[in-house]
């Protein structure tokens, strides 16, 4: 629990300082699924000192982070020495919804629970409930034709209902029309799409 809470607090402040972090959600996301997995000797150990044992007869994390480090960076890493000074105020803490609510259907698109779908053709930004894709169908992302590994997780575009790789779904927006009035991911395009929308 005492690292889930500091994966949380870190997230919290990547929402805060979206340019400080070399990586992005996807990346605290893994950490916090192989922590107690077992699938990696990395966490299996209290001490630095048992864990080194283990080194020759488990995989680390960290080479599979290295494999595919791309799908865990963030592209609008800016490097700077200045410290961060996080706001504390409950009104600036969010809850972590990737993590706590991505197997509660009820919270997807404000409640509406989306349909299996077989149609694969990116849907417009409009004001219609978005029918979300099967995710246990799709095996590569369909913006880019990615194939999903344990790194590059599938991700909902909240506006079109695609599903897509982390890389091309590094953009947020909000979508009144959909109620969601706080930044949500949604894919390149359909980011393209909200952004020559008047919402006034």
């Amino acid at each position: 629990p005492i690292f889930l809470q500091f994966l949380d607090c870190t997230w919290q402040l990547t929402r805060q300082y979206p340019l400080a972090f070399e990586f992005n959600s996807t990346f605290l996301l893994l950490l916090a699924d192989t922590s107690n997995s077992r699938w990696f000797g990395t966490f299996l150990r209290n001490t630095q000192q048992e864990s080194c044992k283990l080194r020759e007869e488990t995989l680390s994390i960290w080479d599979c982070v290295l494999a595919e480090r791309e799908d865990v960076l963030n592209w609008e890493y800016e490097k700077s020495e200045s410290i961060l000074k996080p706001v504390c105020s409950l009104k600036r803490i969010k809850l972590w919804e990737e993590y706590f609510f991505r197997y509660d259907p009820s919270t997807w698109n404000s409640g509406y629970v989306a349909e299996e779908s077989s149609h694969s053709t990116t849907q417009p930004v409009s004001n219609k409930a978005v029918v979300w894709e099967n995710s246990k169908s799709i095996n590569r992302c369909q913006k880019c034709g990615s194939i999903f590994t344990t790194l590059r997780r599938k991700h909902h575009c909240r506006a079109c209902g695609q599903i897509v790789c982390g890389k091309c779904s590094s953009q947020s927006c909000i979508l009144p029309q959909l109620d969601y009035h706080s930044p949500v991911r949604v894919c390149g395009e359909c980011y393209t799409k909200s952004c020559s929308m008047d919402y006034s």
